[in-house]
């Protein structure tokens, strides 16, 4: 669906044209960097987990020496990399426009700015979608007189430029090649959009990701992506809730949130309910908008408390609720092992990798 903030890449070797042999992807987030190692023989990709930092420097997302030390020693397992920003420093964004897209991108970056209110400080990438009347109608005409008239939408990411040359000047400095640079809420929205697009039996569904300091809403009609809120609300906010309500330490939270033995509705509702509000809205606007309601809310918690969270969300949600399960999405992927019982905290950055390697005839990858 989406594709980064780097553009026109082109592999450094021609071997690499179908997929680089050894790859890594990283998630980098305010209090961890995961790495993943993905692997190509032939047609056969496998994947490794190469680092798993915890961070101590909240302010610093390029992760500060820890990280630039760990992406040197790993530039001897490969020379490419991806990077996935986590947590909420960029702006993801559907934006539903008048009229016919403009024929220069430009002039749409120009339209998108002034709709954002961001300036050039930022950098910006757009997807643009055909209209949801018009994407219904068989007949061509009738379709394009529709789009005329009621629009279109936009996709947009976007982030600070400084940020995004902070952490290419890690990478370079490292020694490996940045081939991609994406906010997670992009990375999540083509995951799911690889699971609508293959066969997914719901007419209309949303994909709920929650990562440590933030959380995104994606909701999908077929595979056309009709609505996004972001939040600010994640899965630090129960650790910490249930830390000051059991008066216990960070270590004993985590692990009662992560067990899913106790119902903690009542302990994080300080924090939850606000965001638990948020969402519903978010649902009934779908159907007043579109005339469909979705069919089932996915979710996906990239740290953890996956069953303290659908309880929460079961309680809450007048909807099916079930885990977002990633099998379909990256079924490339060679899952022996515990992999599968892991997926989930690494979903993202192989996803974005298994993106790359789809994209590999392309040079804007």
């Amino acid at each position: 669906m989406f594709k980064q903030l780097i553009r026109n890449f082109r592999w450094h070797r021609d071997v690499d044209k179908m997929g680089p042999r050894r790859f890594l992807i990283a998630e980098l987030g305010r209090d961890n960097c995961k790495i993943v190692l993905l692997e190509r023989s032939g047609k056969k990709i496998s994947w490794n987990i190469a680092e798993n930092l915890k961070l101590e420097g909240k302010n610093d997302i390029t992760g500060g020496e820890r990280m630039s030390e760990a992406l040197r020693q790993l530039k001897h397992d490969a020379q490419y990399i991806s990077v996935v920003f986590g947590g909420g420093g960029f702006l993801v964004r559907l934006l539903n426009l008048p009229g016919t897209p403009p024929a220069e991108e430009r002039k749409l970056i120009s339209q998108v700015r002034q709709t954002l209110g961001i300036d050039d400080s930022f950098a910006l990438q757009t997807h643009i979608q055909s209209s949801m009347a018009a994407a219904q109608e068989k007949d061509l005409k009738t379709a394009s007189a529709k789009t005329n008239q009621q629009g279109y939408s936009v996709v947009v990411a976007a982030g600070k430029n400084e940020l995004i040359e902070d952490i290419q000047g890690v990478v370079r400095e490292a020694g490996l090649v940045p081939v991609s640079m994406l906010p997670s809420g992009i990375a999540g929205a083509n995951l799911a959009a690889d699971e609508m697009r293959d066969g997914a039996e719901n007419s209309a569904a949303g994909f709920f990701l929650i990562e440590s300091h933030s959380s995104i809403l994606l909701l999908f009609h077929h595979t056309e992506l009709v609505l996004t809120r972001q939040f600010k609300t994640g899965y630090r906010a129960f650790v910490d809730a249930v830390m000051s309500n059991l008066g216990l330490d960070e270590e004993t939270a985590t692990d009662i949130l992560n067990s899913g033995s106790f119902d903690l509705s009542d302990n994080i509702a300080s924090v939850a309910n606000n965001w638990l509000h948020q969402i519903g809205i978010s649902l009934d606007f779908l159907e007043r908008r579109f005339g469909y309601r979705v069919d089932c809310l996915y979710f996906l918690s990239t740290e953890g408390g996956q069953k303290a969270i659908e309880t929460m969300l079961c309680k809450t949600i007048n909807d099916t609720v079930a885990p977002w399960n990633q099998f379909k999405a990256l079924k490339a992927l060679d899952m022996e092992g515990e992999k599968q019982n892991i997926l989930s905290t690494y979903a993202l950055p192989l996803g974005e990798g298994m993106r790359i390697y789809k994209n590999t005839g392309n040079h804007d990858v």
